[in-house]
C-alpha cells in the first residue's frame, strides 16, 4: 500500500551530486553472518560531495590527521527516530538515481553523531558527517533480522535511512558499529522501528496506549476501529492528534465506502473533550460524532465521510485561537451534519469533494457541505463555500450538475448570534461549472438571529443558470443580509426564490445576478481560501430588504 506521507512535496530533498557519484550504488549489502537473529548491512555512504577534486589535492594533502595514539574514545550515538511502517508499504524512504542528483523521500530523522570526549557533553557530540574519519568497514544492525528492512547513510547530511519493503509486523532495534581506519570501534544506542499489519491493528488497541494530551499517530494508517460495532470513544484527555507534523503529510484513518453508502465506522469525541485534528485524512467509512460538551476543531485535515454535531457540541475549522486567526488546509469533502444544540464558531469551511476521488471513485456530489437537521446556532463568523460541479447531468434535475450548494435546513433552524457571522457561497467561481450552485437551501427552514447572512450563489458557465443565494420553502430573519443571485449569461438567479419569506426584520442588499459571466474581476465570490471572503458585502445604514 502506497504510504500518503511518501507523496509530500516537503519530505522530498534532492541534492546535487558530482560526476563521481552519479553511478554511486544506492543499496546496501548484507554481510556475512553467524547470528541468524541480527540483520547486518555496510553503512553504505551516499555521499554527493566529492572530497577529493583534482585541483584540490595540493590543499588536502598538506592536511595532517592525528595519530592514533593522540585520539580519545571513539563514541556513537542515533539522535531521533525511525516512524512506524506497514506491511508491505513501498517506498518507505525513498531513494532515487537521476542524472547527476540523488533524490531522498525521507520519513526517518535519524541522525549518526560521533565524540571523541570520554565523558561528553551535549556540545561535544558532532553530526558524523563533519569528521574527515573513514568509515568503511561500519555496519546498520536490525534485530530481529528479518524485518525486510537495511540501512543507508546519507554522508551529506548524517542521516541514516531505511531502505526496502517491511516483510513482517514486529518491533525491531536499530543500531550502528564504526570502525574507523585506526581500529577503534563504537557501538551506538538502539532506536525502536515498528512495523504494524492494517489487518490486525485496531484503533481500539492503539488508543488503549494513549495517556498524554498529544498523539503522534502511530501506525500512520489505521483502517480497522474494533470495539463495539466498529465505534470508538476518544479519550477524553487527548487534545492534539497529529497524523503528522508536516503539512500536506498525512495520516490515515478508515477505508472508503461507495459514494451512496452510509458510514460504517464511528469515531466519538466525549463530553468534555477539545480535540484538534491535524493532518489527517479520514476516509468515508467513519462518522465522527461531537457530543455534547464537547468541541472538534479541525486542523489541515480532509474528511471524506461525516461530521455529526450533537446537542451541546460545537465545530471548528480552520482557525487558531491561540492565534485568533484563520488557518487554511483543512477541508470537508463529505458532509458537516448540525443537530439541535450544535454550534459552529469561527470557521472557513470549503469542500474539494467533486475533485477528489473517494477512494479511487470520482465523486458527483451535489449535497450541500452542511446539513442542519435540527436548531443550530453560529456563535463566530463562519464562511462555507461548496465545490465546482461534477461531469454530467444530476439524476435530480436531469440537467448538468450545478455547482455543490454550501448549506441546507431542514426543518429546523440556524441561529446567527450577535456579532456572528455567516458566509454560504454556492459552488461556481470557475467557468467549469455549467450551472452555479445555490448558497441556502430551506426546507421548512428559518435563517434567524441578531448577527448577518451573506449568501452568494454561484456563477453560470457558458449557457448554464445562475444559483440562488435563498432557495426552497422557508424564513430569513436576520438582523442584516447581503443575499445575491448568481451570474449568468442566459439566466442570472435571484437573491430569494418565491416561497422564500424575507422578514421586516432584516437590512441589506438583497441583489439578482448580472446577465453576463465574470471571473477575473469578480469580488464577491470567495476565491482566496487562505482568508475570510473580501468582497464587498455591505449592509450598514442599508434599508429594510423587504419595502
Amino acid at each position: 500500500m502506497k504510504k500518503i506521507r511518501a507523496i509530500s512535496l516537503a519530505a522530498i530533498i534532492t541534492v546535487f551530486l558530482c560526476s563521481a557519484c552519479q553511478n554511486a550504488n544506492l543499496k546496501t549489502e548484507e554481510l556475512p553472518n553467524a547470528d541468524n537473529n541480527t540483520k547486518k548491512s555496510t553503512l553504505k555512504e551516499i555521499n554527493p560531495v566529492e572530497e577529493g577534486k583534482q585541483n584540490n589535492k595540493k590543499k588536502k594533502s598538506k592536511i595532517k590527521k592525528a595519530s592514533s595514539d593522540k585520539r580519545g574514545q571513539l563514541k556513537v550515538r542515533l539522535k531521533g527516530s525511525f516512524e512506524s511502517a506497514i506491511v508491505g508499504q513501498k517506498k518507505y524512504d525513498a531513494v532515487a538515481g537521476a542524472s547527476g542528483a540523488i533524490s531522498f523521500n525521507k520519513n526517518s530523522n535519524v541522525k549518526v553523531q560521533i565524540t571523541e570526549k570520554e565523558n561528553p557533553e551535549e556540545s561535544d557530540w558532532h553530526p558524523i558527517n563533519t569528521s574527515r574519519l573513514s568509515f568503511k568497514r561500519s555496519t546498520v544492525k536490525i534485530e530481529p533480522s528479518d524485518s525486510g528492512m537495511e540501512g543507508v547513510f546519507i554522508r551529506l547530511d548524517s542521516t541514516l535511512i531505511l531502505s526496502g519493503i517491511p516483510e513482517r509486523a514486529g518491533n525491531f532495534n536499530i543500531s550502528v558499529e564504526l570502525h574507523d581506519e585506526s581500529g577503534r570501534t563504537a557501538v551506538s544506542n538502539t532506536l525502536p522501528f515498528n512495523i504494524y499489519d492494517t489487518s490486525k491493528t485496531t484503533l481500539e488497541e492503539i488508543l488503549t496506549k494513549v495517556s498524554g494530551e498529544a498523539w503522534d499517530m502511530d501506525p500512520w494508517n489505521i483502517i480497522k476501529f474494533g470495539g463495539n460495532g466498529e465505534s470508538i470513544t476518544v479519550p477524553g484527555n487527548l487534545k492534539r492528534w497529529f497524523g503528522s507534523h508536516t503539512s500536506g503529510t498525512y495520516g490515515s484513518l478508515g477505508y472508503a465506502v461507495a459514494n451512496d453508502a452510509q458510514t460504517t465506522q464511528t469515531l466519538i469525541i466525549e463530553s468534555g473533550s477539545d480535540l484538534k485534528l491535524i493532518n489527517m485524512i479520514v476516509l468515508s467509512s467513519v462518522n465522527i460524532v461531537v457530543k455534547n460538551g464537547a468541541k472538534l476543531n479541525l486542523q489541515d485535515s480532509s474528511i471524506h465521510g461525516t461530521i455529526t454535531v450533537e446537542d451541546g457540541g460545537t465545530f471548528q475549522m480552520n482557525y487558531d485561537n491561540y492565534g485568533n486567526k484563520y488557518t487554511t488546509g483543512a477541508q470537508i469533502n463529505g458532509q458537516l451534519i448540525l443537530k439541535s444544540g450544535a454550534k459552529v464558531d469561527n470557521s472557513l469551511i470549503y469542500s474539494n469533494t467533486n475533485n477528489l476521488a473517494n477512494g479511487n471513485v470520482a465523486r458527483r456530489n451535489e449535497e450541500p457541505v452542511i446539513a442542519v437537521t435540527g436548531n443550530a446556532d453560529i456563535i463566530g463568523k463562519v464562511y462555507v463555500r461548496g465545490d465546482e460541479s461534477p461531469t454530467g447531468n444530476s439524476p435530480k434535475t436531469g440537467k448538468e450538475y450545478p455547482g455543490q450548494p454550501a448549506m441546507s435546513v431542514t426543518n429546523g433552524s440556524v441561529t446567527i448570534r450577535e456579532n456572528a457571522e455567516l458566509g454560504l457561497f454556492g459552488g461556481g467561481r470557475n467557468i467549469t461549472t455549467t450551472n452555479g450552485g445555490n448558497s441556502l437551501i430551506l426546507d421548512n427552514g428559518t435563517i434567524q438571529g441578531e448577527g448577518k447572512l451573506i449568501a452568494v450563489a454561484g456563477q453560470g458557465g457558458f449557457s448554464g443558470e445562475g444559483g440562488n443565494a435563498v432557495t426552497g420553502k422557508g424564513t430569513v430573519d436576520v438582523k442584516e443580509a447581503y443575499l445575491r443571485g448568481g451570474n449568468s449569461n442566459s439566466r442570472p438567479g435571484l437573491p430569494y426564490t418565491e416561497n422564500i419569506t424575507v422578514t421586516d426584520k432584516p437590512s441589506g442588499q438583497a441583489i439578482k445576478g448580472d446577465s453576463r459571466i465574470s471571473y477575473d474581476d469578480s469580488t464577491i465570490y470567495w476565491k482566496d481560501i487562505t482568508k475570510p471572503p473580501m468582497g464587498d458585502y455591505d449592509t450598514v445604514n442599508k434599508p429594510k430588504i423587504k419595502n
